[in-house]
């Protein structure tokens, strides 16, 4: 484990030092009795994630209690010598970075070779974590540390020998995506869009950003930047109003088999005209991106995202027909079709290629067939026609005038 020092304490001297200046010991120490143990800080946030909240989760509730003595050791997230709720909310404040780092600073804690040995209170390997050794200029003593990463319970032991080679490996960051039909947002619009993850899940991970979109409210409320929020089984934070990191646990995971989706609501107000896919994103760089099932298999995660609330019951945008006719166009106007709307009031609106709103049609109830003139400008040019029902933006159409 890299950036590892070992700590030699004496009634002589008390001496620290990095893991490859341990020669320098050899030569310059006194003969004498000495106690060594292992330091290691670092990042905190190296190989944790919500999969190892949910491991926690489980353990607390008897679900799935841990096995190894490492896997105690790793969940004590506060450094308390128990392993309780407090835990899993130190490690999403760390996710969500409201916590900067552990207990002293320590990324590591390091037990002796033989821990196995200790059956009864896991947390007695720490009381007990440091070798006695006692040095002359001709002897050398070889000394077994494993090393164990806070908060990663889901691989928690590396094997350490000071004089061996790290054995250390970290999870893949993986590649994420948005999926679901594409929709045009206009500039200075506020739209919601309804997102969730494409397989049910127990639990995931996220951060969305976007220099193009403001990022208003989450599942109802007001995003407040460093302000760290719950609700239900969501805690969230936004780093600023185009970042927002996410951590969804479903609550009863531990006692159904059938996980939830873990959808929710994003209110965003759009800074230039686009596509939703080229206005936001996931982060895939700084932040663990991942959803995990309910038989604890670490998924990549993938967003869908709609105009609609699929929790409610609405008619399907995906029964209309939408035509534009002529298309591409010479002149200054198009007719515009709808078939088999539902009963459901209608908005119309032509928007310029840079997103600028050109012309809109009051508000109209409608249901079954509607037909509507729409006026172009006489320049050539790209233009959109988007249409909005009651229940949220259905379609945009572009069109080409030559």
């Amino acid at each position: 484990i890299e950036g590892a020092t070992l700590h030699f304490s004496s009634t002589e001297k008390n001496l620290t030092f990095e893991q490859e200046v341990a020669a320098k010991f050899e030569a310059d120490v006194l003969a004498g009795t000495y106690e060594v143990s292992m330091r290691k800080g670092g990042n905190p946030l190296e190989r944790v994630s919500t999969f190892d909240i949910l491991l926690i989760q489980q353990h607390i509730l008897g679900i799935r209690p841990f096995e190894r003595i490492d896997q105690h050791l790793a969940a004590d997230a506060n450094f308390s010598g128990t392993i309780t709720a407090a835990d899993m909310l130190f490690l999403k404040k760390l996710i969500l970075s409201q916590e900067q780092e552990f207990a002293n600073n320590q990324s590591y804690v390091f037990v002796k070779e033989d821990y196995h040995a200790i059956n009864q209170d896991p947390f007695e390997a720490l009381r007990n974590n440091s070798y006695e050794i006692r040095t002359s200029q001709d002897e050398r003593e070889w000394l077994h540390f494993l090393g164990i990463k806070v908060g990663d319970v889901s691989r928690a032991i590396e094997n350490v020998d000071i004089v061996g080679e790290s054995t250390s490996t970290s999870r893949n960051r993986q590649q994420v995506q948005l999926l679901g039909a594409d929709r045009w947002l206009a500039k200075g619009a506020i739209y919601t869009l309804y997102l969730e993850p494409s397989t049910p899940l127990t639990g995931y991970q996220f951060m969305l950003q976007s220099n193009d979109l403001s990022l208003l409210s989450f599942e109802g409320q007001p995003l407040e930047e460093a302000k760290l929020t719950n609700q239900d089984d969501f805690t969230w934070v936004a780093t600023n109003d185009q970042e927002l990191k996410v951590i969804w646990l479903q609550s009863d995971a531990a006692t159904t088999d059938a996980a939830t989706t873990g959808a929710f609501s994003l209110e965003v107000r759009a800074n230039k005209a686009g596509y939703v896919k080229d206005l936001i994103h996931l982060a895939t760089t700084d932040f663990k991106n991942e959803g995990y099932t309910n038989g604890m298999e670490q998924l990549n995660l993938a967003l869908s995202f709609s105009d609609q609330d699929h929790s409610q019951s609405v008619a399907s945008n995906s029964d209309i027909l939408f035509k534009i006719q002529p298309n591409p166009v010479r002149g200054s106007q198009i007719q515009l079709l709808l078939e088999h709307l539902p009963s459901t009031e209608l908005t119309i609106s032509l928007y310029g290629i840079t997103g600028e709103l050109l012309s809109s049609y009051p508000k109209q109830q409608v249901e079954g067939t509607y037909q509507q003139s729409i006026d172009l400008p006489m320049l050539p040019g790209v233009y959109w026609v988007q249409v909005q029902t009651a229940t949220g933006m259905m379609e945009s159409r572009k069109v080409v005038v030559f």
